[in-house]
C-alpha cells in the first residue's frame, strides 16, 4: 500500500490499486494509531499499515461470519 496524490476523476486505475482521499486530520490519526501500533515503525508506514492491518481484520471478521453460517 503507498500513499500518492489523488489522481483526476477520468484517469485509468493501475491494476487492483485502491485510492484513499483522507484529509488531514484523519491522516494524523492514523500516524498515531501506527505510532501505537508499533513505536519503532517509520512515520511514513504508520498510516499504511494502520489501514492494511484493519482490512485484515475486517477480512478475518468476514470469514468467520460465512464460517458460523455453514
Amino acid at each position: 500500500m503507498r500513499l500518492v496524490a489523488a489522481a483526476p476523476p477520468d484517469s485509468k486505475p493501475e491494476g487492483e490499486m485502491e485510492t484513499l482521499l483522507l484529509p488531514p486530520a484523519h491522516l494524523e490519526f492514523l500516524g498515531r494509531l501506527g505510532r501505537e501500533l508499533n513505536p519503532a515503525m517509520p512515520v511514513a508506514f504508520g498510516a499504511p499499515h494502520v489501514v492494511r492491518t484493519l482490512l485484515e481484520k475486517l477480512e478475518e471478521a468476514q470469514n468467520r461470519k460465512l464460517k458460523s453460517r455453514d
